[in-house]
């Protein structure tokens, strides 16, 4: 299963990460560098005008980012105050940020992330 690393600035329907990890960054082919983000980290869901968080659903490799938390990843979901639940639709990616399976990731600006 291939999926790809989640970013401050990403979006599900109506829901966007809004935090990321400023030592942590990628930069894409289309040159905009984005911070990386870790599951739990702070949203802000638009159709029910409150903060939510990222939360983890999948499979994944172990490791940890700077924070002590795993990395967001495409397949993970927004959970926030909506009231019935809103279907849980899947992050929208604005680079491709894949985590590879062989081991090789990104640089982030401290340590390499394996």
């Amino acid at each position: 299963m291939q999926r790809y690393f989640l970013a401050k600035g990403d979006s599900a329907g109506a829901a966007v990460i809004v935090e990321g990890l400023p030592t942590s960054t990628f930069q894409g082919a289309d040159g905009v560098c984005v911070e990386l983000a870790t599951v739990y980290m702070k949203t802000w869901c638009d159709a029910c005008k409150r903060d939510g968080y990222i939360s983890p659903r999948g499979p994944r490799h172990a490791g940890t980012a700077e924070n002590g938390r795993q990395h967001a990843l495409s397949g993970d979901v927004n959970a926030c105050g909506c009231n019935p639940p809103r279907s849980r639709r899947p992050w929208r990616v604005h680079t491709r940020r894949r985590r590879s399976q062989s081991g090789q990731r990104f640089k982030s600006r401290w340590t390499n992330i394996h």
